[in-house]
C-alpha cells in the first residue's frame, strides 16, 4: 500500500455493514434457485458497472470480431502452429508457446496481436 493511505479508512470503506434481520431471514429462506438467480443478477450488474467504468474490457463473441482482429489471430496462429500442433504443446496456452518459438517470431506475434487490438499498447 502507498504510504499516504490510512489502513483504518480503507478497511471502513471495504467493510460491508451488518445486514438487517429481515434480509438475513429472506436469504436463509430463499431456495437454491432464488439465490442462484440473485447471484447471477448481481454478477451481471457488477460486470456492467466495471465495464462502464473502464475496468473491464467489453466481452466480445466470436461473431463480433473485426477483420483486423481476425487477421491478427490467424497470422499469430500461422506463426506458431508448427510448434503448437505438436502433441506435447497442444494443451499449452499461447503465452507458453511464445516462450518456445524464436524471439523474432514471438516479438512479431505480439506486435500483430497489439495491431489487432488483442493486447494493450506498449
Amino acid at each position: 500500500m502507498p504510504d499516504d493511505l490510512r489502513p483504518e479508512t480503507v478497511e471502513a470503506l471495504t467493510t460491508a455493514p451488518p445486514l438487517p434481520a429481515t434480509l438475513v431471514d429472506q436469504v436463509l429462506d430463499a431456495s437454491d434457485a432464488e439465490r442462484e438467480a440473485a447471484a447471477a443478477q448481481l454478477l451481471d450488474e457488477t460486470r456492467r458497472f466495471l465495464t462502464d467504468a473502464g475496468v473491464l474490457r467489453p466481452s466480445v463473441g466470436i461473431m463480433d470480431l473485426s477483420y483486423r482482429t481476425t487477421v491478427a489471430i490467424v497470422a499469430t496462429f500461422g506463426t506458431v502452429e508448427g510448434i503448437w500442433s505438436q502433441p506435447a504443446y497442444q494443451g499449452r496456452p499461447l503465452g507458453d508457446i511464445l516462450k518456445i518459438v524464436g524471439a523474432k517470431e514471438a516479438a512479431w506475434a505480439v506486435g500483430v496481436l497489439r495491431w489487432g487490438g488483442l493486447l494493450p499498447p506498449e
